[in-house]
């Protein structure tokens, strides 16, 4: 780690920077674990905390910021895990929750154990999680579900409240019991019920004020607590609209910062008054919702809302609030960069802030407002040189039914005109979206001169509720087509040689690498399917998402029922029709999409003699977690790029 002390006149050039043509990077530089992620700023200012590596998984790291940074680390014994998140409950006390890593492309598997630990790394204690006895010794926690930190308890020393979900069993409901705890002891009391379940959101007393849920078929239930005493009632539609969730209360505990939308569309930002069941818009997009907040200090007001779904654009609702203008400063101290405040001190002197762009995988600074002077603290991937990286820009172009679509699309460093292009579909397909920012797929394809189009799809997030359901039931038709229409755009453009197009996608996006050139007969070269689905009939069968009613129920909305239907859309059913290549990775360990989706299809493709190359790994996940697999499907990828789609 360095520490390096910055003046607030000085400009950074890393968004004009320009290399040198330089020896290929090699692929494990790409494939490698970010080293810091997740840093919090403790209440005082003398600590950070933070996920680092440690062996085969992650420890919580707590530093000390004077004297000579010593560092405790929390860590936990078993392979793969890690730390789920952190957050500080006061001065000196840090909670972190506990997962296990599954595979690159997804979240860490979440079982419910939430730790306690003093920043010197003392009185450390399991607060929340299932403990097995041992032999007559009873075993201090035995819940069986899932603890969430909801918000520490300002004032309190180490207070905060929690939400408890139960494990569940296939026709459960999802009950949330909400609990006060003291995170030094371990006591706790249950101070509320949902028995439908759902999000919820309390005030800065720690009355729980607003729940949002959703029924069997996916429709919103809303409820609030108009004044703190009062009892539970429906939001009326006049404040709450279709859809409606509570950032934060206020000072007086009666005003709050929401997110509604009223018929589907984008949410818009609005100050909403609880007691009186009003609002006031305050910020909010037609296209576009709103991906990252930002608040004047320690719990203070809103200053900014930044719109992510192209490159992220802040808009300044408050540009008079001295924050506002920090955060501007900070801004042009980093030219092609966004700066993001991760929390401040609870005097509001120093702000944690993370500074990164679609080169640069992003620092940890803080900036301290009495000395005005930021100091970073450390680069998530040091080994990552943004000058040697390709520049991504967002695009806009209309699909064949007129909808305004974004995406990115990245050139290779100092490449331009028609270039060989690798097509790369996100993962999802609902609510999810590719955004600015470094992505190490894009960048390893781009170091071996492909040009990468990323497409946000309908039925992609950041475009409010309509978009993302516009496309259900059309895995392998809408969200194809408008695959392809990014792809004719690029060749229109003169973007893209159209003799030399190959897609690449995991997850979902490993479906749309084979359902695409079905689809679209003679528009690719090759195609590389990761940790893919293809059968979807199969969904219901196998994997996470059938495990439960609720998951089931999203199935038959998202996905549809009709056994023709789903056999139309999917690869495996229609192998005959595939006119490329095919290079296969997957991993036997995969619960997302079970290695029986990847033996379905290969079993088709041998049948067909359609010609096919394969990476399988016996313990990996949903997506390649070692280091050493991820790299050699990297050079597994080049090598068979280079035979079917070569860049030269």
């Amino acid at each position: 780690m360095h520490l390096n002390r910055i003046a607030l006149s000085c400009l950074l050039a890393l968004g004009g920077q320009s290399a040198a043509a330089a020896d290929k990077i090699p692929a494990e530089t790409f494939a490698r674990h970010v080293q810091y992620s997740g840093a919090t700023l403790s209440p005082t200012g003398e600590y950070v905390a933070v996920s680092t590596p440690y062996e085969d998984r992650r420890a919580l790291s707590i530093m000390k910021l004077s004297g000579n940074y010593d560092t405790v680390q929390i860590k936990f014994d078993n392979f793969r895990e890690t730390i789920f998140g952190a957050s500080w409950t006061d001065d000196y006390r840090v909670i972190l929750s506990k997962g296990v890593d599954n595979g690159t492309l997804e979240s860490p598997s979440y079982y419910g154990d939430i730790w306690g630990s003093d920043a010197d790394g003392k009185n450390q204690a399991q607060l929340w999680g299932y403990v097995k006895d041992r032999g007559n010794i009873r075993a201090r926690t035995k819940d069986e579900g899932w603890a969430y930190f909801m918000r520490r308890l300002n004032g309190t020393q180490g207070e905060a409240l929690f939400s408890f979900v139960p494990w569940p069993t296939s026709n459960s409901e999802s009950r949330v019991t909400i609990y006060r705890m003291n995170t030094h002891t371990g006591e706790r009391k249950q101070i509320e019920v949902l028995a439908q379940g759902g999000s919820a959101t309390a005030d800065r007393n720690g009355v729980v004020r607003f729940n949002a849920t959703e029924d069997i078929n996916g429709e919103p239930i809303l409820r609030y607590r108009p004044n703190a005493s009062d009892a539970w009632t429906a939001v009326p539609k006049s404040l709450a609209g279709r859809s409606m969730f509570v950032s934060y209360f206020e000072a007086d505990n009666n005003h709050a910062i929401a997110g509604i939308s009223d018929k589907g569309e984008p949410a818009a930002i609005y100050r909403v008054d609880f007691s009186k069941g009003t609002r006031e818009r305050i910020a909010g997009n037609e296209t576009m919702e709103v991906g990252n907040w930002e608040f004047s200090g320690f719990e203070g007001p809103l200053f900014a809302v930044v719109y992510t779904a192209g490159k992220p654009k802040i808009d300044y609702i408050d540009p008079t609030s001295e924050f506002a203008k920090l955060h501007a400063g900070l801004m042009k101290l980093f030219p092609g960069q966004i700066v993001e405040f991760v929390n401040f001190t609870k005097d509001s002197n120093k702000v944690l802030f993370f500074v990164s762009s679609d080169r640069h995988p992003g620092a940890y600074y803080v900036f301290d407002r009495t000395t005005k002077t930021p100091t970073m603290l450390f680069e998530t991937m040091e080994w990552i040189d943004p000058a040697k990286m390709s520049p991504t820009r967002s695009i806009e172009f209309k699909n064949r039914n007129g909808d305004s679509l974004y995406g990115f699309y990245t050139a290779p460093l100092g490449k331009q005109g028609k270039l060989p292009l690798v097509v790369m579909p996100h993962g999802g397909p609902f609510g999810v979206s590719d955004a600015w920012g470094y992505d190490a797929d894009v960048q390893f394809l781009a170091s071996r001169g492909y040009a990468v189009l990323q497409v946000n799809f309908r039925g992609s997030g950041e475009r409010g509720e309509n978009f993302e359901r516009s496309t259900y039931r059309q895995w392998g038709e809408g969200i194809q087509d408008d695959i392809a229409d990014g792809v004719r755009w690029t060749i229109d453009q003169g973007l893209t040689d159209p003799g030399k197009v190959c897609i690449y996608g995991a997850s979902f996006g490993g479906y749309s690498a084979l359902m695409n050139p079905i689809r679209n007969p003679g528009m690719y070269k090759c195609a590389i399917g990761y940790a893919g689905v293809y059968d979807l009939e199969e969904m219901y069968k196998s994997g996470d998402i059938e495990d439960s009613k609720q998951g089931r129920s999203f199935l038959a909305r998202a996905v549809g029922t009709d056994p023709a239907a789903m056999a139309k859309q999917s690869p495996v059913h229609r192998i005959a029709e595939l006119d490329v290549p095919v290079l296969l990775i997957h991993g036997k360990a995969d619960r997302r999409a079970p290695i029986n989706q990847y033996n379905m299809l290969e079993s088709a493709l041998k049948k067909s003699g359609k010609p096919y190359e394969t990476l399988v790994k016996s313990d990996e996940g949903h997506g390649f977690y070692s280091v050493a697999n991820q790299t050699e499907a990297y050079e597994r990828m080049e090598a068979f790029l280079r035979k079917y789609n070569p860049a030269d």
